[in-house]
């Protein structure tokens, strides 16, 4: 708890020294759309998109690494009931023999 709360006090006292250090503006274009805005908060916006389009991307992979597992899980459930019947069978069976000896 205490690694992750320096974590982000870390992190975020690095973003706002950047953006102190940053306040140039520049001018973006792209086709017919001009704005002008701080160089800290373009790069921030540009990172921020970038893990969010990442985080976007990757969902079907987390979907279907979960559907793997869950399956998993399944099999093992199904396959420790299959060894806890053939144990007990195995227990059955050596009973009436030592019953005869």
């Amino acid at each position: 708890m205490y690694f992750r709360l320096i974590s982000i006090s870390i992190v975020s006292l690095c973003v706002i020294a950047f953006a102190l250090q940053n306040t140039t503006t520049v001018n973006i274009s792209l086709w017919f759309w001009n704005v002008e805005s701080s160089l800290a908060l373009v790069v921030i916006y540009c990172i921020a998109g970038g893990a969010l389009i990442t985080g976007f991307l990757s969902i079907p992979s987390i979907i279907k690494k979960r559907k793997q597992i869950s399956s998993l899980i399944n099999e093992s459930k199904i396959l420790q009931d299959q060894l806890s019947q053939q144990k007990k069978d195995a227990s059955e069976i050596k009973s009436p023999n030592e019953h005869n000896s």
